[in-house]
């Protein structure tokens, strides 16, 4: 949190989110899969772990979004709560892949993939 809030730019703040969701899922290969496989399976532990670190962590990512929407980098029409649930799936999602990819490859250099799509989204304007 603490390197998070010294980012000036609501962007980039989410930038690093990401950079730093990956880089510490991708540097444990066997923590990753704890996280992303093991700990899924008990509905006791998501519901404690979504009461608490997670909501916070979501929370992060929802005010950054809310941020950039009072400073017009982000727009005002899309519900910050939604847009931070899609870049945290998102980013889920790749950790998720990485684990079950029978290829071996960097695992951090996905969040500018998932931010170029983020933030520019899939149609040509």
């Amino acid at each position: 949190r603490a390197e998070i809030a010294k980012i000036d730019g609501s962007a980039q703040k989410l930038r690093r989110i990401a950079q730093l969701h990956l880089e510490k899922l991708g540097a444990d290969r066997e923590m990753a899969v704890v996280f992303q496989v093991e700990l899924r399976g008990s509905t006791k532990f998501m519901e404690e772990f979504s009461a608490a670190g997670f909501a916070e962590y979501l929370d992060i990512i929802c005010q950054t979004i809310a941020d950039g929407q009072r400073q017009g980098v982000f727009r005002g029409d899309i519900k910050p709560v939604v847009c931070a649930k899609i870049l945290y799936g998102s980013l889920d999602e790749m950790v998720t892949n990485w684990i079950l990819s029978k290829r071996s490859y960097p695992l951090a250099p996905m969040a500018d993939e998932v931010l170029k799509i983020f933030f520019g989204g899939v149609d040509v304007r």
